[in-house]
């Protein structure tokens, strides 16, 4: 009779960083937990566009920031030299929502966040 060695492994896969968050400690369920206890889990949260850093950035002037507000369309300071999805901001550095911005410089709100 021939006996047969089974050996097993454990293996063990652990994410370390996610693109675009790789600047950004993970956090494991227990110290999400933790946090919830102390009262501190609102402090875990990335801002809204930590996952947007490759998006172009336009910044909005008051009237714009109430045309967008609006989902109104309307042109932009664009040199032609880029036209797709954006990220917006309104004159005091909040983030308004996504956009494109059209071939013929205009930006047509895609969604409006209200923070």
């Amino acid at each position: 009779m021939q006996r047969r060695l089974v050996v097993a492994h454990l293996v063990e896969l652990r994410r370390t960083h996610v693109e675009p968050f790789d600047k950004y400690s993970m956090q494991t369920l227990a110290q999400l937990q933790e946090s919830q206890k102390r009262g501190e889990l609102m402090e875990m949260l990335l801002p809204i566009d930590a996952g947007l850093p490759d998006w172009p950035k336009v910044d909005l002037d008051e009237i714009q920031q109430a045309k967008f507000k609006h989902g109104q369309q309307f042109p932009v300071a664009n040199d032609g030299s880029y036209n797709g999805k954006v990220r917006v901001y309104g004159p005091k550095g909040g983030l308004l929502g996504l956009a494109e911005i059209s071939s013929n410089g205009h930006l047509q709100p895609s969604r409006v966040f209200n923070l």
